[in-house]
């Protein structure tokens, strides 16, 4: 039971560290359940294509994200083929920056 609660503990400290990041994580989790359950959209607009009225590169990964959840690889691609190397990338760096602050509390500890 104590090895659980280090992990909280390091999962808290890293949740204080990328606060910003875990607050639009949990909105976009929120709004796709939302979206799944209901139908209703509460996706953040693309600011840039507001104000220019052009796509901008990241223009459909939410729907590219959305399509990917329901198993649609190729919807997924036409809507935005980027999602194929963000989403990894994304994970990659969630799990990497979790496993620093992991490190660096064990570190602090010993």
């Amino acid at each position: 039971m104590s090895w659980l609660k280090t992990e909280i503990n390091y999962l808290t400290q890293f949740a204080k560290a990328n606060f910003v990041w875990v607050i639009l994580a949990v909105y976009y989790a929120l709004a796709t359940i939302l979206y799944f359950a209901f139908d209703w959209d509460f996706f953040l607009p693309c600011i840039s294509k507001l104000v220019t009225g052009y796509n901008c590169p990241g223009c459909g990964l939410t729907s590219a994200s959305l399509q990917l959840l329901q198993f649609n690889f190729i919807e997924a691609w036409h809507l935005n083929p980027l999602v194929y190397v963000v989403l990894p990338l994304g994970a990659f760096l969630i799990v990497k920056g979790y496993l620093n602050t992991r490190q660096k509390l064990q570190n602090r500890v010993k």
